[in-house]
């Protein structure tokens, strides 16, 4: 019992113990501030190493954003020196509040980056100090007759006191939101020299009453940002998501338009020529059908595939009356609501009327559209598939940067570089154009349709832009999409450049299958479900198309499917009433498609007239 008794009173005490030593140290937590000096121990040896790295990642990455907002009667704008000097930042103190929910992290931070300041320098590195300096030089002028001239900005200073909470989540990527604010207003000092250089330079602080209206504007902009108690919040989680499937392909659009029915007619001599533009929410024509000539009915039986980035848009189709001399005439549109494709992703037969500007009506038009979505690699590897079995999907290319290129090609040593992809010998992407950079900076995200990924090839050339003459090619990349896609996996994707003496150009690929799909290319012919064979024996009192004097008419039929002919019979000369008795076969894709047999006025030196035509639906013969 005795040692019972003392093995309990033991374990008691060592309870309380922790007990009371864990309340001390909340209580400390609330009240103390870490002055984190092994943090700045650790500033202080790496930054001799880090801030050359820093500084020259900076200059790398500034370029392209310079010239990004680089106002139009620049030449150039390009930041030349980047210098944070050899003293690190400080971080004065640290302050946790413990008693807070456990999803947040509160935390006071005191930080200085004070590189004037020599009070904790010995004299031998006082005397070896190397301060901060930022150079932008500005290009006026075009050209090699343009002049540079750098603008300075020495001897930044910043001191401040920031509140940071983070907000913690049990999913990728586990930080929700981070809100800072500063709990006073911080100290910001500089010298800003804009003319002379760094030797005559003149700093503009010395104007009097020019830094007080500066900071004055600093903490009109930012105090009802964060300044204590306003609060900026960055939303991580929706940062995150919106990089991830901003503009990216959901799926693809299977779009059919088969024909028009009732065409206004704008021609005033004979009908119109229809043909219909294809576009999403009125941001550019996607696809266009082929021009049928001189009908109300057109018949198209075309098949389009279009990338699709999001449900919440509308499909437009545009009907227009081609003109060789003017502009296309409208003949009235139409628009589908694709979010009807989440429900049902088929919608085979939609026959909508079209509409013109002023609200009136008049024709119709016949299509429909099947919405197949994407797998992307990995989800497709997860689910234990195979991502390239059915070679056909959306690619989609990320053309990063080209860095060291050949610079024996540039007469002033810099080039204005642009990128321009071509996907089997086809421009799919021209990059923007940079200014004077031998290390050019892109970030371009574009999407194309694949058809056959084994047999697809990507070509990749770099040009200098040099305005009025030819733009040289710098280098040159060739490389299966197969092998872009594997490379890109295993995060090798720098390639060398060739036909060039040295250069390398960093380009992603990423591959998003499609299944259960027939897929071709537009224009091309899908393989056919059957044959029709068709007996064309006869016809009777056609209309004599000749002009006076020019005798009875020379009639011929041909078959057209999908607006191409696909036959036809010979040609009976100066008869009205011929005989034909032939028989023709057709191949035919779709029960959907239909026939046009056209009948024909045979003309030797001028364009054939149509004399009649009729249509043969092929659901109509499967029935």
């Amino acid at each position: 019992l005795a040692i019972y008794y003392a093995g309990s009173l033991k374990r008691w005490r060592i309870v309380v113990r922790d007990e009371v030593q864990r309340d001390i140290e909340k209580q400390r937590a609330d009240e103390d501030i870490e002055t984190v000096m092994w943090l700045n121990t650790l500033l202080d040896r790496f930054w001799v190493t880090m801030e050359p790295v820093i500084s020259a990642i900076v200059v790398e990455q500034a370029d392209p954003i310079l010239q990004m907002y680089r106002p139009s009667f620049l030449d150039s704008l390009k930041l030349t020196t980047f210098t944070l000097g050899n003293k690190p930042p400080r971080v004065e103190s640290v302050r946790c509040f413990p008693r807070t929910d456990d999803d947040v992290i509160l935390m006071d931070w005191r930080v200085g980056f004070l590189p004037n300041d020599l009070s904790d320098l010995t004299g031998l590195q006082a005397a070896s100090k190397v301060n901060p300096k930022v150079t932008l030089n500005i290009r006026l002028g075009k050209g090699m007759v343009g002049a540079g001239m750098p603008i300075m900005v020495e001897d930044m200073a910043f001191q401040g006191h920031i509140r940071l909470r983070f907000k913690l989540m049990r999913d990728y990527p586990y930080l929700k939101t981070v809100d800072v604010m500063f709990m006073e207003p911080p100290r910001i000092d500089y010298k800003l020299k804009p003319v002379g250089g760094e030797t005559f330079g003149f700093d503009i602080a010395h104007f009097p009453g020019l830094p007080t209206l500066v900071k004055d504007i600093m903490n009109w902009v930012l105090g009802p940002m964060m300044y204590h108690p306003n609060v900026f919040t960055l939303d991580i989680e929706g940062l995150m998501a919106a990089t991830a499937l901003q503009d990216r392909a959901i799926g693809v659009l299977k779009l059919t338009v088969r024909n028009g029915k009732g065409l206004k007619n704008a021609e005033i001599m004979g009908s119109s020529d229809p043909y219909c533009k294809i576009s999403i929410s009125g941001r550019g024509e996607l696809a266009r059908t082929k021009i049928v000539p001189s009908s109300l009915n057109p018949i198209w039986d075309e098949t389009h595939f279009l990338i699709i980035r999001s449900l919440n848009e509308k499909l437009q189709l545009e009907v227009y009356d081609d003109n060789k001399m003017k502009k296309d005439s409208p003949l009235g549109d139409t628009s589908f609501d694709l979010s009807l494709l989440e429900d049902d992703p088929e919608h085979e037969e939609l026959i909508q009327p079209l509409t013109f500007r002023n609200g009136k009506q008049q024709g119709e038009i016949n299509f429909g559209c099947t919405f197949y979505p994407v797998t992307e690699q990995q989800q497709a590897l997860d689910e234990g598939l195979d991502p390239f079995a059915s070679g056909k999907g959306v690619l989609r290319i990320t053309i990063h940067q080209a860095k060291e290129l050949d610079t024996s090609k540039s007469l002033v040593g810099q080039y204005n570089p642009y990128a321009i992809m071509r996907v089997n010998g086809k421009e799919v992407h021209k990059t923007k154009k940079l200014r004077r950079t031998n290390n050019a900076i892109w970030e371009e995200t574009f999407e194309v349709l694949v058809y056959d990924l084994e047999k697809t090839l990507l070509n990749f050339d770099i040009k200098d832009d040099r305005g009025v003459a030819a733009d040289p090619i710098v280098g040159t990349w060739e490389c299966k999409a197969r092998t872009a896609i594997e490379r890109t996996t295993k995060q090798d994707n720098w390639f060398t450049l060739s036909n060039a003496a040295r250069g390398k150009a960093r380009i992603s690929c990423v591959w998003m299958s499609i299944t259960d799909i027939d897929m071709h290319h537009a224009g091309s012919v899908p393989e056919p479900i059957g044959i029709v064979r068709l007996h064309l024996q006869e016809a009777k009192r056609l209309k004599n198309v000749e002009g006076v004097g020019g005798g009875k008419s020379d009639p011929y039929v041909r078959v057209l499917l999908a607006n191409q002919s696909r036959a036809r019979t010979r040609v009976i000369e100066d008869d009205l009433n011929p005989i034909w008795d032939e028989m023709l076969y057709v191949p035919v894709h779709s029960e959907r498609e239909t026939l046009v047999l056209e009948v024909m006025d045979f003309n030797a030196h001028t364009k054939d007239k149509c004399i009649g035509s009729c249509l043969v639906k092929i659901a109509d013969l499967v029935k």
